[in-house]
């Protein structure tokens, strides 16, 4: 909240019945914590989505990056391919992380806040995370969404999820144990394909 969007330069917001749309340049870098952070509230508006085409270079001058506290979809890629991003502060608002948001960055550590509902496909591939713990709000994970990580434990067990999707933990060599939730019903192929580490599954 202590944000002062002064220090900002060419962002833009659209306004939307929820909140504001933050696109352009729209973050900086706090000098003392090394963190990209974004406003929470502009004009008295909270941010509730950011637009595909943020810019967020600077981002490659730290390790983490604080999102929104009222943000509600993580968009497409937004995030993707940033190897040097090993922390994320998810806001409380949260709903979606949409497909491909974290592909391919190097998060070690995720704490997925209880208002996630959907994680779409990719989500977090090739992201360098070793435990997750999916909240009891999840409904739905999309194809392959931590393939190639790696994850060591993961427990979907608070979970509402029906589908292991299709190569969801496709290609983790180090997975060693999944815990499934009750509510499961369908595996999907190539769900633990190649996870040659796995010995246990409740």
């Amino acid at each position: 909240d202590g944000i002062n969007t002064a220090e900002l330069s060419d962002y833009t917001i659209e306004k939307t019945n929820t909140g504001v749309t933050l696109s352009g340049k729209a973050g900086y870098l706090e000098p003392y914590t090394k963190s990209f952070s974004m406003p929470v509230v502009i004009d008295n508006q909270p941010i509730t989505m950011l637009h595909s085409d943020l810019d967020c270079s600077e981002i490659e001058e730290c390790g983490s990056i604080n999102l929104p506290t009222y943000l509600e979809i993580l968009p497409k890629g937004i995030l993707s391919d940033r190897s040097y991003i090993e922390a994320i502060s998810f806001g409380d608002s949260l709903k979606e992380i949409s497909d491909y948001a974290c592909y391919h960055t190097g998060l070690k550590y995720i704490s997925l806040p209880e208002t996630v509902e959907q994680i779409g496909d990719y989500a977090f591939s090739l992201a360098q995370i070793t435990d997750i713990s999916i909240p009891s709000s999840v409904k739905e994970i999309g194809k392959y969404a931590f393939s190639y990580s790696f994850l060591e434990k993961a427990s979907l067990s608070k979970s509402s999820i029906e589908i292991i999707s299709e190569g969801m933990f496709s290609g983790c060599y180090t997975l060693e144990k999944v815990e499934l939730p009750e509510s499961l019903k369908t595996i999907d192929a190539f769900a633990f394909s190649e996870c040659n580490s796995l010995e246990e599954i409740d």
